[in-house]
């Protein structure tokens, strides 16, 4: 049975280097029912590893794996899958993509017509903020904008706490004299 290498955290630190260790497995994992396995190829490298392995973004004790999301081939399928089959190409965001073998949900995974590194940025598509049908704006100005430009089609913002009209307010202009 082949082996096969995975980056573990294993000390919380925001040095990266320092928080992890390659360690073998002597075995590769399994695909348990409604999971694939994936033989890695490419491996989307983020601000959020760091973010992770100093214990912001995770709140397990070390050891885990890293990395985010990975391109990869389908190389063995459980139990109740059907989206996918051996051979197929998958992009996938699950913790511990950083090895060379990874056991994945299947709701995780995004099938592929080819085998790209392009299709990294697939697994953050749909994450911000776009299509919001209801939005609370109390800031206007850039802020309004930015709502606006992501409003759903007949989507709907609540405006409150505006005004009319504004109040001429004098204004104290002060000098600073500087002794030379």
């Amino acid at each position: 049975m082949p082996s096969y290498r995975e980056l573990l955290c294993t000390k919380l630190s925001t040095n990266f280097r320092e928080a992890t260790e390659i360690v073998t497995h002597p075995d590769l994992p399994k695909a348990n029912a409604g999971h694939i396995v994936v033989k890695n190829k490419y491996l989307g490298v983020n601000a959020t590893d760091i973010n992770v392995t100093n214990g912001v973004f995770n709140e397990n004790p070390p050891p885990f794996g890293t990395g985010l999301d990975a391109v990869g081939t389908v190389v063995e399928v459980g139990q109740g899958v059907t989206e996918v089959k051996v051979g197929d190409y998958v992009v996938y965001d699950k913790f511990g993509a950083y090895a060379e073998y990874v056991e994945v949900p299947i709701g995780s995974v995004h099938k592929l017509p080819e085998l790209s590194p392009a299709a990294l940025p697939l697994t953050v598509c749909g994450i911000s903020a776009a299509g919001i049908d209801i939005a609370f704006e109390t800031i206007g100005g850039d802020m309004f904008k930015i709502v606006f430009d992501n409003m759903a089609i007949r989507g709907r913002i609540i405006v409150f706490g505006t005004f009319q009209s504004t109040v001429a307010t004098p204004t104290l202009t002060l000098h600073r004299q500087c002794d030379e």
